[in-house]
């Protein structure tokens, strides 16, 4: 896995050569090799891409992520391949029984608002009601401590007149950043083999990406903490780049500190074998608190 992640925002050209991601502009040529690489993005939509650089970007499990016209995510290349088991993956994964699923998430909402309440208390929100939600998540979150949870906190975070979906800096800047952490949740649970289309609870059937949504749902305080420091009256290409920087961030994953794409593979595959039946409990999962400044 590299760990460079590389920002496309110029009308350019990119092919490979010798193992090398070469990116070619106007009045310059730059080479960066594949093995550093963890992410592409694509901000410029006059972006050309070459075949042999998709098909080489899919070997190396390189995130290739296209924006729109507003410089939003909105597309993403996951490998079809990569996993010897995928067959057998996939069929236990249709196969995952409902009490099961029930009892997983609710240990996913529980780490979810578990990473709010870090959250809060690092800016000194009240958290309190956040910490009574959490013990009481009953398996599926059937009385929906999440929901309640969230009304609380982002209005503790960005204040009493946030509404969340509407038009504003903070929410496209939540937007760009979950969709940033849906690309590579995609691709973890892609290269483990399974199906990214069936969810544990996200189940909308025009969505490819359900179970990337379930897996996420902890790792969305990281991206609202950055969101929070970063953005103030505009949500601008500066601030969209310092944004992808959050997989830089750390997360303590049963006493060791990982960086966020392993602590994704970690969690992942922690959550895939409980599913599977081969482990029964979840990661303690905590955020590796860093300074606000």
């Amino acid at each position: 896995m590299g760990f460079r992640n590389l920002i496309i925002t110029q009308e350019s050209r990119l092919s490979s050569q010798q193992g090398y991601l070469v990116v070619t502009m106007p009045e310059d040529v730059h080479k960066v090799h594949l093995s550093e690489l963890d992410a592409i993005v694509l901000e410029n939509p006059r972006v050309k891409v070459s075949g042999v650089l998709l098909n080489q970007l899919s070997q190396h499990n390189i995130s290739l992520v296209l924006c729109d016209d507003k410089h939003h995510p909105s597309t993403m290349m996951l490998p079809l391949h990569g996993n010897f088991h995928r067959v057998k993956n996939i069929n236990q994964q249709i196969a995952w029984k409902e009490d099961v699923k029930e009892r997983v998430w609710q240990k996913i909402i529980q780490h979810k608002l578990s990473m709010q309440i870090q959250i809060l208390n690092t800016f000194q929100r009240d958290a309190s009601l956040l910490a009574e939600y959490v013990q009481n998540v009953e398996p599926g979150d059937a009385t929906n401590r999440e929901g309640l949870a969230a009304k609380v906190y982002f209005h503790q975070l960005f204040g009493s007149s946030f509404i969340r979906g509407s038009e504003n800096p903070e929410n496209w800047a939540l937007n760009y950043g979950y969709a940033i952490l849906s690309s590579y949740f995609s691709r973890t649970i892609a290269a483990k083999g399974y199906l990214t289309e069936l969810g544990i609870k996200h189940k909308n059937e025009f969505n490819a990406l359900n179970l990337a949504y379930d897996l996420m749902e902890p790792f969305r305080p990281l991206v609202d903490q950055r969101v929070k420091m970063l953005v103030q009256n505009e949500f601008t290409q500066k601030e969209r780049h310092q944004l992808l920087d959050v997989v830089n961030e750390k997360i303590k994953i049963n006493e060791t500190v990982q960086f966020l794409p392993n602590a994704i593979d970690l969690y992942c595959q922690n959550i895939f074998n409980e599913l599977d039946g081969k482990e029964e409990k979840l990661m303690a999962l905590h955020w590796n608190k860093r300074r606000k400044g």
